[in-house]
């Protein structure tokens, strides 16, 4: 068995238990964001769906890869298509469809001559959203940000964020903008090192050790919920 293939069946395995830790989970929420009854169902299903993708976000991490070659192959790869959309993104907007092709397999008929021009323009794609594809895509491996934006010639982009926090930012943010649409409430006390906040993570750190740490990140809690709260209002 090669190492992609035993991955790929750790994954499954891995993926299975996720399941059941992202439905656990969702149900603590519930009971510390105090739901309404009225929410539970839908805010159990957002929830569980939120801390799933979380979850298998980390399945397959370029740290588990033990050929340093494919390691390598892995980072270049990303690397270079995190400076090909870039560079896209970088044109001006007008300048950006010039990066596409044909995919002629999404042609309605075979013969060119017989398309209209609707069935043409519906069959081009655009390199930018490609690329966005593939860079979320490998970015699960390494555990980067998948964001990119365009070049600003000065220092790291804003919005790029150390791999070790950006999916536990993602995820709170979820969870924060859920708990408000369902008329939920977690408190977050700084001063007193308590809250609701702080006994949900505490609860749901040994279902998603690997994603949500022992120590609370009041800051970064603090400014996703504010956030959260202006986007329900």
């Amino acid at each position: 068995m090669s190492e992609l293939d035993a991955l790929t069946a750790a994954c499954v395995d891995k993926g299975l238990a996720a399941l059941d830790a992202a439905q656990a989970g969702a149900r603590l929420l519930v009971v510390r964001a105090r739901i309404p009854a009225q929410h539970r169902e839908e805010f159990i299903d957002k929830a569980t769906k939120h801390l799933l993708l979380a979850a298998m976000s980390g399945l397959t991490s370029i740290e588990d890869f033990t050929d340093q070659r494919l390691k390598r192959a892995v980072y270049e790869v990303e690397a270079l298509l995190r400076r090909a959309l870039k560079i896209i993104l970088s044109l001006p907007p007008e300048h950006r469809p010039l990066f596409c092709h044909v995919d002629f397999s999404k042609l309605p008929h075979k013969d060119l001559r017989a398309c209209s021009a609707d069935g043409v323009a519906r069959s081009i794609v655009g390199w930018e959203g490609l690329l966005q594809v593939m860079v979320k895509h490998i970015a699960s491996y390494t555990g980067k940000s998948p964001r990119v934006v365009a070049h600003s010639g000065r220092g790291r982009n804003k919005g790029d964020r150390a791999k070790d926090s950006y999916t536990l930012r993602l995820l709170l943010w979820r969870l924060a903008k859920e708990v408000e649409a369902a008329h939920g409430k977690l408190t977050l006390n700084r001063t007193n090192e308590s809250g609701t906040w702080v006994e949900a993570l505490k609860e749901l750190q040994p279902l998603f050790p690997e994603i949500i740490p022992k120590a609370v990140p009041f800051k970064m809690i603090e400014r996703l919920q504010a956030g959260a709260k202006k986007l329900t209002r």
